[in-house]
């Protein structure tokens, strides 16, 4: 009788956890699926990301090709433009034109 009321109580405190984990993985499953179905979507504005190109031979640094938008940085920051005013009229974050600014001056040294 001491086992079957040891079940008995075994079962009562881990009945509400089993049904916990069982709506948390129904959730999941869910939110899973939707996730194939997001992925094929874009959220209107949101640009597209070009494929990355192999890194040139180390000899090679002057075929590399500059990215339009990372000339456009260059350019306004030669004028004396701050990061922030380059990002805002590009329409892009500040910390993306600072880390491209970033590249460019190792690029250098």
């Amino acid at each position: 009788m001491a086992v079957c009321s040891r079940a008995i109580k075994w079962l009562a405190f881990t009945y509400p956890l089993t049904r916990s984990f069982l709506g948390i993985s129904a959730q999941f499953v869910a939110v899973y699926s939707r996730m194939g179905s997001i992925s094929q979507q874009r959220p209107p504005g949101l640009r597209s990301l070009p494929l990355s190109k192999p890194a040139p031979e180390a000899g090679d640094r002057d075929s590399i090709r500059i990215d339009p938008m990372h000339q456009e940085i260059y350019r306004l920051a030669d004028e004396g433009k701050p990061p922030t005013e380059i990002a805002r009229q590009l329409g892009r974050t500040t910390g993306e034109v600072e880390l491209i600014l970033n590249l460019r001056r190792d690029r250098h040294e």
